[in-house]
C-alpha cells in the first residue's frame, strides 16, 4: 500500500482523503491531548 499522506487528493484536501481511509479500514478518532488535535486509533 501507498503512503496515503503522499496521495495527491490528500495534500490538496486531506478531509476526503481521510474518510477514504475511513472506510477501508475502521478506525476510532481519539483526543491526543496535544493542542486539541484529534488523533486516529486504527480499530481493525
Amino acid at each position: 500500500m501507498t503512503d496515503p499522506t503522499q496521495d495527491p487528493r490528500f495534500l490538496q484536501d486531506p478531509y476526503p482523503a481521510y474518510a477514504v481511509m475511513r472506510s477501508k479500514c475502521p478506525v476510532q478518532a481519539v483526543p491526543t491531548g496535544s493542542g486539541g488535535h484529534t488523533g486516529y486509533l486504527v480499530t481493525g
